[in-house]
Order: C-alpha cells, then sequence, then structure tokens
C-alpha cells in the first residue's frame, strides 16, 4: 500500500541541462525525460534530436518522485529505502532496483 504522505520513486528520469554543477543535486531546469528505464529515456531522446546525439548532450540521471521532484541517482537510493521500495540500503538507485 502506499502512503501519500511518504515521497517514493515514481519512475527513472534523465534531466538534460545546460550545465552540470558537480557534487550537487541538479536544479529542475532544462528539459527532463521520463521513462520506465533510464535506456528507454535515451532512446526516446536520440529519436526526437537525431542531430544531438545523447553522449554530445551534458544530462544528469535520476528519478521522478511522488512530490514531482526530479532527484540524482543518489537521493533517489535514500528515497526508496526510506519509503520501502528496496530491501537493502543503496548508495546509487538503479531502476532494476525498484520494479
Amino acid at each position: 500500500m502506499i502512503d501519500n504522505f511518504k515521497e517514493y520513486i515514481l519512475c527513472a528520469a534523465i534531466n538534460f541541462v545546460d550545465e552540470v554543477k558537480p557534487s550537487s543535486i541538479p536544479e529542475q531546469n532544462g528539459m527532463i525525460i521520463c521513462g520506465f528505464r533510464h535506456p528507454e529515456v535515451i532512446v526516446l531522446w536520440n529519436a526526437i534530436h537525431p542531430d544531438k546525439k545523447f553522449t554530445t548532450v551534458k544530462s544528469v540521471q535520476g528519478f521522478i518522485t511522488s512530490k514531482g521532484r526530479f532527484v540524482d541517482r543518489q537521493l533517489a537510493a535514500d528515497i526508496a529505502w526510506t519509503a520501502g521500495q528496496t530491501y537493502t540500503s543503496k548508495i546509487t538507485l538503479y531502476s532494476e532496483d525498484i520494479y
């Protein structure tokens, strides 16, 4: 059962940003594309932007939460553990860890 008061991970997402700032959670700017898993998002990006392949753009892989926030893989791991979505505590979350 889902606890609507607790933040949890909804889906994989990639934040395509103009500038990636190291050691910080990316601001919700640029374009965020969601998908079931990260490779699906990459395929979608490449289909939408055939002239700008995924490997040539700045991006941060992460997840969308139940509160509508984009979070990086590290913060997502904490959220998923707290929400009971993973069986073990993780440092970095992958979509395979939650579904």
